[in-house]
């Protein structure tokens, strides 16, 4: 149920934040490790105008940021 809610969330964003989020826990998926921020940018394919700190923001069920490193918060 938790998850349900949590997926929910994701995709209830505004449709271009939805595919970065999405982008972003697919890379953080196959990866499974924890990525410095500056790693995470290079492995997704996103515009450089896209601030990645506000995906990561929206991704915050899923992800947790802690000195600039991104690792699953579950």
């Amino acid at each position: 149920m938790l998850y349900e809610y949590m997926k929910h969330v994701i995709d209830s964003l505004p449709r271009q934040d939805h595919k970065f989020c999405t982008e972003v826990l697919s890379v953080m998926a196959i990866v499974y490790d924890v990525l410095h921020v500056d790693e995470l940018r290079t492995l997704v394919n996103m515009e450089p105008r896209v601030d990645l700190t506000v995906i990561l923001g929206k991704c915050s069920s899923f992800l947790e940021v802690r000195d600039s490193k991104v690792s699953f918060s579950h």
